[in-house]
């Protein structure tokens, strides 16, 4: 893990960037991921499903909460990374703790495995900081990072889904419009598996798919691998 972590840090410097966050989640805000996501955990060891590392050119340290706390203290051990114990006294935000760093910093992390709300908390603690997407990074140091999952879609039928895809898109434009919005964009994978009567399993115990879709009035479209879709999906 200290490796990992220096290597990380040698980039940070050479690309100018104070601080590189680490946050546990997968491109479209999932409770549970699969291996290609944790990110996290390839770099602190900590296996648990919640917590934040912070890297800063000199050190790391990671947030995580009361139900990890001894998890994450065992597992951390040896790695040179502090364990902030979230919500006990004395232990600041993480946005307190990069903020002590300095003002004019440069903060990096993979956008796509954020949340708005976080991203927030950082602009409002930090408002003279610069962020940065890079998810790329990741990428130069993991080389065996394990590929995204490809399993198959299976459709589920009518007398199952209790209503059409048709009916459940008709259902959102009607939505939408009353919104006074044109498209909506659907990330969350339960809501994809839903509006579309698809299942699959790229997320182990979870009926899922990984995929994307953009629904407007006339405008159904779903971005998925199409190696996964049967010609009767299709």
């Amino acid at each position: 893990m200290k490796e990992n972590i220096s290597k990380l840090q040698k980039l940070m410097i050479d690309r100018g960037y104070d601080v590189y966050l680490i946050l546990t989640s997968d491109d479209h805000g999932s409770e549970y991921i699969e291996d290609h996501f944790k990110t996290r955990e390839f770099f602190s060891g900590f296996t648990g499903s919640a917590g934040v590392l912070v890297v800063t050119q000199k050190d790391a340290a990671l947030w995580t909460d009361g139900r990890y706390f001894l998890q994450a203290a065992r597992e951390l051990d040896g790695t040179g990374i502090t364990l902030m114990r979230a919500g006990e006294k004395g232990v600041p935000r993480i946005s307190e703790y990069i903020k002590a760093l300095g003002e004019d910093l440069v903060i990096a992390f993979d956008f796509t495995t954020t949340d708005l709300y976080f991203v927030e908390d950082l602009s409002l603690g930090l408002p003279k900081a610069k962020l940065v997407d890079d998810g790329a990074i990741v990428d130069e140091i993991w080389k065996d990072r394990p590929a995204l999952p490809a399993s198959k879609a299976f459709i589920i039928p009518f007398e199952e889904a209790g209503k059409s895809v048709k009916d459940k898109l008709a259902e959102l434009v009607e939505s939408i419009k009353k919104e006074d919005c044109n498209f909506a964009v659907v990330s969350a994978l339960d809501d994809i598996a839903w509006l579309f009567n698809l299942r699959g399993s790229d997320i182990i115990y979870n009926p899922v798919n990984y995929a994307y879709a953009l629904i407007g009035d006339g405008h159904y479209i779903l971005y998925i691998d199409d190696s996964k879709l049967s010609e009767d999906i299709r």
